[in-house]
């Protein structure tokens, strides 16, 4: 009996599409979660044949149990993470286990913001940086500068610090700070196959700097007839020869200006969030289908963009409980509407933009042109309505509660 093992998903995102692919495939479907949330709601995960919880996902128990219970009743096609975190322990057990396409050294490196500074180090598109210690014992500092920890996932734990005085409060030795690099911010998903990158799409990003100095991608724009300057071509062919990287899909974020390219990050999977949509939508197939096929040596044709798209993702101005949203139907059916996601449900905390964890959904929709999607897009998101009761009223509504209680008890005593 064929099966793929994946390690860790999330609820919604590319990271659970590709458990339904490897279903719609025809594969026994094995989740190792460390989420008991998901634990104890497995029933809502449908497409999982197992679903085995661990308390703490680390490599060595993870290897156990497959030797122990997963080995002897299953053939193992592959192990799969497309989470910050797990892609290189996965690839190090498909490395132990399957016949794997992937190099674990180079998605290490990946994994890590430091490592992949620090491997890049010598070539014109990496920033300038430094670790914090070296940076605070120089007596002229050229500010802003940018706060990265090595290891941060969803632009939590990166942050624009202005000043000398700022930075002191952020000594850690697990984070470095690098230049301030102004300009355009793109991302470019990228097929290597036989060491040979293929660009699936370029896409521009429409960035947020939050009230917490921190970076939100709050829009990304997909445009079918995309250009790759030569900069570019020579940053990603760089990346993927000097890393070595035979087979894989990677993500490449970077920022665009005068001085040329300059690269933000490496992520060793496809982008998460609503990126299997976007990209669906702009490739007019099922994208994750297809790069789970070529994870499994299955030969695939490599799919060219038709549509342009554009998503948009919705934050909140203020922090409460969400009681409700309206306007679903009426943004739905509006020109070109291709997709609409809504994150949270009734009764969870909704907070102001820090993170990208504070992004409560998407819209995403296709036009003639790019700036006809985006017209289209952001006209129908602005029926989205997130109706919250803040936090204050909450705790006077609870405090009311509270006095009326004790009244009845007094009362009845």
């Amino acid at each position: 009996m064929r099966a793929i093992i994946f390690i860790n998903t999330t609820e919604s995102g590319t990271s659970r599409e590709v458990l339904k692919s490897a279903k719609r495939l025809g594969y026994k479907v094995i989740l190792f979660t460390d989420n008991s949330k998901q634990d104890k709601e497995r029933h809502r995960f449908t497409e999982v044949d197992e679903l085995i919880y661990l308390e703490y996902l680390s490599y060595g128990d993870i290897k156990s149990y497959i030797e122990r219970y997963i080995l002897h009743f299953y053939e193992i096609s592959a192990i799969l993470s497309f989470l910050d975190g797990y892609v290189g322990m996965a690839s190090r057990l498909a490395d132990d286990f399957t016949d794997n396409i992937l190099s674990s050294k180079a998605l290490e490196i990946m994994e890590n913001k430091l490592k992949t500074r620090m491997f890049f180090k010598d070539d014109s598109f990496t920033p300038k940086f430094s670790s914090l210690k070296d940076l605070l014992n120089k007596s002229h500092l050229n500010f802003p500068v940018v706060y990265k920890e090595c290891t941060s996932t969803g632009s939590k734990g990166v942050k624009k610090i202005n000043s000398k005085y700022e930075l002191t409060n952020f000594v850690t030795s697990d984070a470095f700070i690098e230049e301030y690099i102004p300009g355009q911010q793109y991302m470019v998903e990228v097929l290597v196959k036989n060491s040979n990158p293929k660009i699936i799409a370029k896409i521009k990003q429409i960035i947020l700097q939050t009230s917490y100095d921190t970076f939100i991608v709050k829009g990304y724009s997909l445009d079918k007839d995309f250009k790759l300057h030569t900069s570019e071509k020579e940053m990603i062919n760089k990346i993927v020869s000097k890393l070595k990287i035979k087979n894989g899909h990677i993500h490449i974020e970077y920022k665009m200006n005068k001085d040329g390219v300059k690269l933000i990050e490496i992520n060793p999977r496809i982008s998460g969030a609503g990126m299997h949509a976007l990209l669906e939508e702009g490739l007019g197939i099922n994208y994750t289908d297809q790069m789970l096929k070529f994870y499994l040596k299955e030969d695939i044709q490599i799919p060219k963009l038709k549509n342009n798209c554009y998503a948009h993702y919705f934050l909140s101005n203020k922090g409460g409980i969400l009681s409700r949203v309206t306007g679903r139907a009426k943004s739905i059916i509006q020109k070109d509407i291709k997709r609409l996601f809504i994150k949270p449900k009734q009764g969870q905390f909704i907070r102001l933009p820090k993170s990208m964890a504070n992004r409560y959904g998407y819209i995403i929709g296709t036009g003639r042109t790019i700036e006809e999607a985006r017209t289209n897009t952001l006209k129908a998101s602005k029926n989205i309505k997130f109706h919250l009761v803040q936090e204050s009223y909450l705790n006077l509504i609870l405090f009311i509660l509270l006095v009326l209680v004790l009244s009845l008890h007094l009362h009845n005593l």
